[in-house]
């Protein structure tokens, strides 16, 4: 459930335009709008995740939750060759070493769309999807403010930074690509 503060989305034009052709129809696709939100992910006490086990043991506590972290994330993964949709949507996870604060966990979501209106819509319910299927092994809140989330997403550290930003980014990519009965992912780095 969300919290009675209203989440921080942060929504603009996209830096690309992401663009697919489609065998079942000649018009592209196309994504000129971008939505982020982004939550803290906090760890709960093995007391209170004592409470939360599956079973009847303690001892599997454990096995337990890496199998819902594992099923979170196969949830995460959306692969259906018989399924032309094209998800448009990214998630990630920063582990931000804040100095004289500590490790700071974090969960930066982005939605692409095709208006603005669209975007607001798809971060809103991608956010809740996240909140209501993400391991209750933690906690998860939405930033409420652009302060909040830009601590949340690292930028706050790196418009303090006096190295070229580019130094502190690593990227992962992942894209469909359409081939001719199906869609192929390419994972990179």
């Amino acid at each position: 459930m969300l919290n009675s503060q209203n989440p921080w989305i942060e929504i603009k034009r996209s830096s690309q335009r992401i663009e697919y052709q489609r065998e079942v129809s000649s018009s592209d696709q196309k994504y000129p709008w971008q939505a982020m939100f982004a939550f803290q992910i906090g760890i709960r006490s093995f007391d209170e995740r004592l409470k939360l086990k599956w079973g009847f043991n303690s001892a599997v506590l454990l096995e337990e939750a890496l199998d819902r972290q594992k099923l979170f994330i196969e949830s995460q993964l959306y692969n259906n060759p018989m399924d032309n949709r094209i998800e448009q949507r990214t998630l990630a996870l920063r582990c931000i070493c804040v100095p004289k604060s500590g490790l700071l966990l974090g969960l930066v979501a982005k939605v692409l769309a095709e208006s603005q209106e669209k975007a607001q819509s798809f971060a809103l319910n991608y956010l809740r999807e996240l909140e209501s299927i993400f391991p209750y092994d933690y906690t998860v809140r939405p930033a409420t403010s652009m302060e909040e989330f830009n601590r949340l997403t690292g930028k706050e550290i790196l418009s303090k930074c006096n190295v070229p930003t580019s130094i502190a980014q690593i990227r992962r990519f992942e894209s469909p690509l359409q081939k001719s009965k199906g869609i192929f992912r390419i994972v990179g780095i």
